[in-house]
């Protein structure tokens, strides 16, 4: 008589649907809608290894086809037709300190390639003014993680371990236009198509749980077995408008508003779990549960603007200084209409995820400065090129600090360009349930070809 309560009281604190309880659900478990992660600096970023080689310091120079991203006012610069490919090696390690001593996570290394942007840009003539055109894809945020994590459970005699994968990334397919005003100022605008065919990212967590509960006089044992999965797909616009003022031939200063917008995204959650309870006979007593549902989101993103100021000391050697801020507290991901499933009870740190998206974020700040320095050959030019930058991260209330420095070269010969950039970043972040001190490293190479 005394085995139905004790399989619903298991059910209760593993599988029972949150929605109905009205409870804290961190008190309770895990569930992971609506939650999202990212696996580097969520804040809106540039691409190329020339940009990237210098500290990303590139807002008043801007003078390839990865101004579409960084400031569509500089493509005005290129002057022939060209082809540009940029690929990505990623390499991040994150070492995690608990908070809660009843729980353990182990370190995470995440390593993959990537196409970070691919282009092509044609400069022409037009009732008498210079116009750039490209189209380009790029891609702005990364979003893969991983976590293992170990902990007891809180109300029962027990433990869990819970594997979490995160995989996708957000990319825009961009047109961009670039027109000269006068020979000393131009404007440019891209205009960024957020598609769920190439902006997705997918949760999988999956749980097991084993333990002992009382009954009377007796201690049975119990497993649980869970999975979760989500899948999200997002559509949205964008511009980007941009300015370069050359004001002598020493001074350039560039400027760019990336503008806010509504996305929208359709979120599909599958989530099962299967626990047994093992009675004093012998006999297994089975509970399963499952649920699938599919909902549409909405996602805003905030502004964000930058300023920039390049110093060409020769024609050898530039240095630029850019100041980029994104105004986070209006990053927000509206909750859904349905409710996830509390797989295990205690849960799992989630990271800070939760609480950016949840419009609690404060602004960040991006400090950048980089060095150019060019080796002239009569057939070829060499660029040697550094930089070192502060990005900080968003978080609630303050931001989590960030810094990093970069490296580049490469060469430049006949029609053909060739750049390589290495960058290492390094910070700590805030989240609720640890405070992960994180080792990222970049390496792009980028190839021009000009017409």
């Amino acid at each position: 008589m005394r085995k139905i309560p004790i399989i619903f009281v298991i059910f209760f604190l593993i599988a029972f649907p949150i929605g109905s309880r009205g409870q804290d659900i961190e008190k309770l478990g895990i569930t992971l809608p609506p939650s999202l992660n990212f696996a580097t600096s969520p804040n809106p970023v540039g691409s190329g290894a020339r940009a990237v080689g210098m500290g990303g310091a590139f807002i008043s120079i801007a003078d390839d086809a990865t101004a579409a991203s960084w400031n569509p006012g500089g493509l005005i610069q290129l002057e022939k037709p060209e082809v540009s490919v940029v690929g990505a090696y990623a390499f991040s390690k994150q070492s995690q300190a608990m908070k809660d001593e009843t729980a353990d996570i182990s370190n995470q290394t995440l390593q993959r390639y990537t196409l970070n942007y691919l282009s092509f840009a044609y400069p022409f003539q037009l009732f008498g003014k210079n116009f750039v055109a490209s189209l380009n894809s790029q891609r702005l945020y990364d979003l893969h993680g991983r976590t293992k994590v170990l902990s007891l459970f809180k109300n029962i005699d027990g433990i869990q371990e819970v594997h979490s994968e995160q995989e996708g990334e957000l990319r825009t397919l961009t047109p961009a236009l670039a027109v000269q005003i006068n020979p000393k100022f131009s404007l440019g605008a891209s205009f960024n198509f957020w598609d769920r065919n190439f902006s997705n990212w997918s949760q999988n967590a999956n749980i097991k749980a084993s333990g002992f509960v009382a009954s009377g006089n007796k201690i049975l044992p119990f497993k649980a077995d869970g999975v979760i999965k989500e899948d999200y797909d997002l559509n949205g616009f964008n511009t980007h408008i941009g300015f370069l003022w050359e004001i002598n031939r020493m001074f350039t200063i560039g400027g760019v508003v990336k503008t806010p917008f509504l996305a929208r995204v359709k979120h599909h959650h599958r989530s099962s779990i299967e626990t047994i309870i093992t009675d004093e006979t012998g006999k297994n007593n089975n509970i399963k549960s499952s649920r699938d549902f599919k909902e549409t989101l909405k996602m805003r993103f905030p502004v964000s603007y930058g300023l920039g100021l390049a110093t060409r000391f020769s024609d050898n050697f530039s240095v630029a200084v850019d100041l980029y801020r994104t105004e986070w507290e209006y990053f927000k991901l509206s909750k859904g209409g349905k409710k996830g499933q509390v797989l295990v009870e205690g849960g799992a740190p989630s990271g800070k995820g939760k609480e950016v998206l949840s419009g609690k974020a404060e602004a960040t700040t991006q400090v950048k400065i980089g060095a150019e320095y060019l080796i002239m050959r009569e057939k070829f030019t060499i660029p040697v090129r550094s930089g070192i930058f502060y990005d900080p991260e968003p978080a609630k209330n303050n931001p989590d600090d960030f810094y990093g420095v970069s490296f580049g070269t490469g060469i430049a010969w006949g029609r053909i360009i060739f750049d390589i950039a290495y960058t290492y970043r390094f910070g700590k972040t805030s989240g609720k349930a640890s405070t992960p001190d994180i080792r990222q490293h970049l390496l792009l190479t980028s190839m021009i070809f000009h017409f």
